[in-house]
């Protein structure tokens, strides 16, 4: 995620005049059909958050107008400005801004909160439903295993910018999410929470945008974005392989020597996903088919829970073979097309990848991705939709080893492109992975 943090103020003038009381304020980008939103106070920009991103500042109290804008693909093309807000910020309060887009129309939820007074033994908890469709939800934040049909929710949460706002004692807690007056259906269920005294928290529930198998996330906000973990849930895993030799092999996890998670991988080829723990370190390892102890690579990584993965083994089995990790991001994002490359041609050291007008000549300026040999990955590239050619060329010497590859990328579309050594090992293959019109 691309986070530039808020630019804070404080002190004196430099004339020595003492600068009013500060308030804190608190932004969250829970649009997960839009790329990144910049949020500016007085035309200066204060913060660049992609979806599932946060961050805090502290802000003189007084009146501002804050805008929030979004950037299209294209070159020298102008940010939009969604929304204009005017507020009043006042001292001893603190404020939560939410990105949010029903129906594709960009809007900020603005909630206000006073501080926390000074010495308070308790803690604080505010939950803002930033999922327009989800439906009305009650709030639990309970000891473990307590019967939910036994207690009060401590809040119930409708789209819109009022938080439900509670305080707890200190202990370990889990927060649960139930239908609106249906204890007996558990829609989330927390990880434990470890609960601090005086501690100030504020969370959001927000949809994923296919991110996660389900349809929404609860997302703190701190100094970034941290999304809360489900109780009990997996991480999705997937691989390929592009090897130069072509041949096929098994991939293990930890300390499994006997069974395989995914047999004889075929070179190039994306496996089905499978589920592995949350939240642990994962280890998995390269080896040719049926040898077990023939260990080539390895890569450890810690996956979060609800999240997909594909993990990326390539090189020559001369120089080495080496591993890189994608989180995967399968969101369909208005008014462009994304696309993802996947380097697995390990027989070059730097592959350059142009994405330009059919029929023009390449021009270096519209570089899209520059990628090192054979592990590295690009996330998601904005496109603007239409008719494209793909063309890539070797850094060192610019001789075009792929393309030019005619595609058409549809508004919203979600597309990835695979590169392999090709069967002469002079060339690259491209392979397209997901083509999601």
């Amino acid at each position: 995620m691309l986070l530039v943090a808020f630019a804070a103020t404080a002190g004196c003038e430099s004339d020595g005049r003492v600068r009013p009381p500060q308030t804190t304020l608190r932004y969250f980008h829970a649009s997960p059909n839009f790329g990144t939103f910049a949020l500016l106070r007085e035309r200066r920009p204060e913060a660049i958050v992609d979806f599932g991103g946060g961050t805090t500042a502290h802000f003189d109290s007084g009146p501002y107008d804050f805008y929030l804008e979004s950037s299209p693909p294209g070159v020298g093309v102008q940010p939009i400005r969604h929304v204009t807000r005017t507020l009043d910020l006042s001292a001893g309060m603190q404020y939560v801004f939410v990105a949010v887009s029903p129906g594709d129309q960009p809007q900020l939820l603005v909630t206000a909160v006073p501080n926390l007074p000074a010495g308070t033994t308790t803690a604080r908890y505010s939950i803002i439903a930033a999922h327009p469709t989800q439906g009305d939800m009650d709030a639990y934040l309970v000891a473990p295993g307590t019967p939910l049909s036994s207690v009060i929710p401590q809040g119930n949460l409708s789209f819109g910018p009022t938080a439900a706002t509670f305080e707890v004692a200190p202990q370990t807690l889990r927060l649960y999410l139930t239908p609106a007056g249906d204890p007996a259906t558990v829609l989330f269920e927390s990880a434990d929470l470890l609960v601090a005294a005086g501690s100030d928290h504020y969370f959001v529930v927000h949809a994923t945008g296919g991110q996660t198998p389900v349809d929404f996330a609860v997302s703190e906000i701190t100094s970034t974005g941290l999304r809360l973990s489900r109780q009990g849930e997996s991480a999705l895993l997937r691989v390929v392989q592009g090897v130069d030799d072509r041949m096929a092999r098994d991939i293990l996890l930890d300390t499994d020597t006997m069974t395989p998670l995914f047999s004889a991988q075929a070179f190039g080829e994306l496996s089905t996903y499978v589920p592995v723990t949350a939240s642990v370190e994962h280890t998995l390892k390269v080896t040719p088919v049926g040898t077990p102890g023939t260990e080539e690579e390895s890569i450890s990584f810690t996956p979060l829970a609800g999240r997909y993965y594909t993990v990326i083994f390539a090189g020559d089995t001369t120089g080495g073979i080496t591993g890189r990790v994608m989180i995967e991001d399968p969101r369909r994002i208005v008014g462009q097309s994304s696309l993802y490359v996947i380097n697995a041609a390990g027989l070059f050291d730097l592959l350059l990848v142009y994405v330009q007008s059919p029929g023009t000549v390449i021009n270096p300026a519209l570089l899209r991705a520059a990628l090192p040999a054979p592990e590295y990955t690009v996330q998601r590239i904005p496109l603007v939709p239409g008719a494209h050619e793909i063309t890539v060329q070797v850094a060192a010497t610019n001789a075009v080893v792929a393309g030019p590859v005619p595609v058409t990328f549809a508004d919203r579309g979600l597309y990835g492109m695979l590169m392999l050594n090709a069967a002469d090992n002079v060339t690259v293959d491209l392979q397209h992975i997901y083509d999601i019109p």
